[in-house]
């Protein structure tokens, strides 16, 4: 791949536009931001043997049976501002570190 080219995994189920993933070893598009976790992200991580899929969100639409996890909680706010690749503490007894696989939107 050369310079200026980005490399990104897109999923699509047939039914629409699908997510757009950006690993730990594709470069940011554009802005900066699109590679960082916020507010509207799908983040893929994996915690211990886990790997699953979030999207954060406003409280108001946080849905746990839709993937969609509010800013609020401490894996949310372990996540935000972080990139593909961090390793993050979630704030609870244990502290487990959680690694980001994939930020997307």
């Amino acid at each position: 791949m050369g310079a200026g080219q980005v490399s990104l995994t897109s999923t699509d189920d047939g039914g629409g536009l699908g997510n757009v993933w950006i690993g730990p070893d594709e470069p940011a598009i554009g802005p900066a931001v699109l590679s960082v976790v916020r507010i509207g992200s799908w983040v893929r991580v994996r915690d211990g043997e886990l790997e699953e899929a979030w999207r954060v969100v406003d409280p108001t639409e946080a849905d746990a049976a839709r993937r969609l996890i509010s800013v609020d909680t401490p894996l949310a706010r372990a996540l935000l501002g972080h990139r593909a690749g961090d390793v993050v503490r979630v704030q609870s007894p244990e502290r487990r570190p959680v690694t980001i696989l994939q930020v997307g939107w």
